[in-house]
């Protein structure tokens, strides 16, 4: 029999984050043991609901733009309506429709 018991600073973590750990290891630990030679990278680490939620739900972003303007001017448009809004973030940098524009 395995035991594991976890801890964590409840003013850093969310319950429901701590959550989604625990279950997320519930179900790798129930997956070694019902096939206990099974290679690591074949270990999953999504449950089905959630590889439609990240592959559809949220990748259901289309819209509708006009079709008989160019990227471009569509971007400016944007800066010019939001220049202070984030538009691109990498790492810890971040840019606005303005900073981009200009």
């Amino acid at each position: 029999q395995l035991g594991i018991k976890m801890s964590y600073n409840a003013s850093e973590h969310r319950r429901a984050n701590i959550e989604r750990v625990i279950s997320r290891l519930e179900m790798i630990l129930e997956q070694i043991a019902e096939t206990p030679d099974m290679r690591l990278e074949e270990i999953e680490l999504a449950s089905e609901a959630e590889k439609r939620q990240l592959l559809e739900t949220f990748n259901d972003t289309k819209a509708e733009y006009p079709k008989d303007q160019t990227i471009h001017t569509l971007f400016e448009e944007q800066a010019d309506r939001t220049p202070e809004a984030v538009a691109v973030v990498f790492e810890s940098v971040q840019m606005t429709y303005g900073e981009l524009n200009a």
